[in-house]
């Protein structure tokens, strides 16, 4: 009988297309009532029937599991940091990059004044003089 409620965890499965995963389920007196084999590259993230089949791999009629998969891409340790910044880029560039990054641009736009109207650049000429306020 399943009484815990911690997940299985595989932190690391090295070659996917090659690896199985096999549920069963056996009664009190330790007999296997079903089993059933699943292929790593076919399992999906999300709650799931996965029907039970008999020792000879014959479906068992309704047997089934309810399960839940949560299904995550491994990622060395010494990468994690590489990662977080490919997730969010923003949050791994510091204050001053950000703030030389903006000023660029706006040298960028005002330097293309003959194609940008002059209401525009008086507008732009108004927000860089404009300090950012604390927390920004």
């Amino acid at each position: 009988r399943w009484e815990n409620e911690e997940p299985f965890v595989f932190p690391k499965i090295v070659i996917p297309d090659l690896a199985m995963m096999r549920f069963i389920v056996n009664d009190d007196a330790g007999r296997m009532i079903g089993q059933r084999i699943i292929p790593m590259e076919s399992i999906q993230s999300g709650y799931r029937f996965i029907s039970l089949r008999n020792e000879f791999n014959l479906p068992i009629g309704m047997a089934s599991l309810f399960v839940k998969i949560d299904v995550k891409d491994y990622i060395p340790s010494e990468m994690a940091d590489f990662a977080n910044a490919l997730v969010d880029p923003i949050a791994h560039l510091s204050k001053d990059d950000l703030m030389k990054r903006r000023e660029d641009m706006l040298t960028t736009l005002v330097d293309q004044e003959d194609l940008i109207d002059p209401i525009v650049i008086k507008g732009l000429e108004t927000f860089q003089n404009v300090q950012p306020k604390a927390g920004e």
